[in-house]
C-alpha cells in the first residue's frame, strides 16, 4: 500500500523483476522494491495534475516515462528521480497513451526512422543532468486525443522550463492523423516499421512509421472499439485485442502493415464494460490473461482458448485495470485496482 487513489498502471524495471513501478489516478508514480519483505517504496515521481494513463520503462531500466490526461509526457531518470524531459502537444489535448519505439533498442535500425541519426548538442535539464542521453528512450510515440505524435528526445526543439520541469518541448517530429475519436492503443508491427492503432471510433488502422501514411483500416458497423492490444512473446505475428463487447479477439500480422482477424480463436467469459482493463501474455506465451470490472482476473490457455481459472484479485466492483506476469518467475503475478492496492499472487 502507498497509493491513496486507484492504481491503473504497472511496469517492471528490467531485467530481474524485483523493482516495480505503479501509477495512479492522482498523477503520482511510485517505485517499489518487491524483493524486500517490507515491499518498501524507493522513489516517488510527481509530475502530473491529472490521472496517469500510461507508464513505460526503457529496456535498460534507466529511464521511465509517464503520460497523463493533463497532456504532458514526463521522462525521468529512474535512479535519481530527476525529471529530464517534458513533452506536450501544442493543442493541449489529453495524452491517452504512449510507447517507446522498438528502434530505440537497435541503433542500426534508426536509419529506417526517417529521422536524423546524429544527436546534436545534448541538452541539459535544470539540475545539470544530460537529457535525451539514453538511446533506448529516444523515440516516444504518443496518442494525443485523435492523432499519434512522435517525439524525438534528441532532435525536438527544446527549451528550459521551470514550470514544466527539465527540458520542455512542444514541437513533435511527426504526426499521424486519421482517427475520428480518441486513440486507445498503439502497437508496433514488423519490428517497429509499421504501427497499429485502435480508437473509440471503432476502427483499427495500420500505418507506415517512416512517413505518416495509413496502410489499412478495419471499420464495420458490427465492430466494437478495442481498448488494448498485446503482442505474443514467442509468436509475434499474433496479437490479442481487448474488444469492448467482452471478447478477446486475435489478429495476425500478414506483413507489409496488413493484418487480419483470426476468426476461429477468441477468449470470452470476462466483463470489461467499456473499461480500460488490460491484457497480458505469460512470459512463455502459453497463457493470456485479463482483469475485469468485477475485480476478477481471468486466465486462458492460448493454444485452445480454454479458460483455466478466474480469481477474485480485488474487491468486487473495483476494476483490475493493470496486471503483470513476473518476468522470471512465471508462477507469480502482480495486480492493481481502483481500490488503491497492489497485490502479488503465486
Amino acid at each position: 500500500k502507498g497509493h491513496t487513489t486507484g492504481v491503473q498502471q504497472l511496469a517492471w524495471v528490467p531485467p530481474a523483476g524485483h523493482l516495480l513501478f505503479s501509477a495512479d489516478l492522482s498523477g503520482k508514480a511510485l517505485l517499489w522494491d518487491i524483493s524486500s519483505p517490507e515491499r518498501c517504496v524507493l522513489g516517488t515521481y510527481m509530475g502530473h495534475q491529472e490521472p496517469i494513463r500510461a507508464l513505460c520503462v526503457s529496456s535498460s531500466g534507466t529511464r521511465m516515462s509517464t503520460s497523463s490526461v493533463d497532456g504532458w509526457i514526463r521522462q525521468w531518470d529512474v535512479e535519481t528521480g530527476t525529471l529530464l524531459e517534458s513533452f506536450r502537444h501544442s493543442s493541449g489535448q489529453p495524452c491517452l497513451t504512449h510507447v517507446y519505439h522498438p528502434f530505440n533498442n537497435n541503433p542500426l535500425l534508426m536509419g529506417d526512422s526517417g529521422l536524423s541519426s546524429s544527436s546534436g548538442p545534448q541538452q541539459q535539464n535544470s539540475s545539470g543532468a544530460a537529457a535525451g542521453g539514453e538511446t533506448d528512450a529516444r523515440l516516444i510515440l504518443a496518442a494525443v486525443h485523435d492523432k499519434m505524435v512522435l517525439w524525438d528526445a534528441r532532435q525536438s526543439s527544446t527549451s528550459s522550463s521551470a514550470a514544466s520541469g527539465g527540458i520542455s518541448s512542444t514541437r513533435p517530429a511527426r504526426e499521424y492523423a486519421g482517427h475520428k475519436s480518441a486513440i486507445l492503443n498503439i502497437s508496433f508491427l514488423d519490428g517497429g516499421r509499421k504501427i497499429l492503432s485502435t480508437s473509440e471510433d471503432k476502427t483499427i488502422r495500420t500505418w507506415e512509421f517512416r512517413v505518416p501514411v495509413q496502410i489499412q483500416q478495419f471499420a464495420d458497423a458490427a465492430m466494437h472499439a478495442v481498448s488494448h492490444v498485446v503482442t505474443h512473446p514467442t509468436e509475434p505475428q499474433y496479437l490479442a485485442a481487448q474488444s469492448f463487447d467482452n471478447r478477446v479477439v486475435v489478429l495476425e500480422d500478414e506483413g507489409g502493415g496488413r493484418v487480419k482477424f483470426v476468426r476461429d480463436r477468441e477468449f470470452t467469459g470476462h466483463t470489461i464494460a467499456g473499461s480500460s482493463c488490460q491484457l497480458r501474455f505469460s512470459p512463455d506465451g502459453q497463457y493470456v490473461s485479463s482483469g475485469d470490472v468485477t475485480g476478477l482476473v481471468h486466465v486462458w490457455r492460448w493454444s485452445t482458448g480454454e479458460k483455466l481459472r478466474s480469481f477474485q484479485a480485488h474487491a468486487a466492483g473495483r476494476p483490475v485495470v493493470s496486471h503483470l506476469w513476473h518476468p522470471t518467475e512465471p508462477s507469480r503475478m502482480v495486480t492493481s485496482s481502483w481500490d488503491g492496492t497492489i497485490k502479488m499472487w503465486s
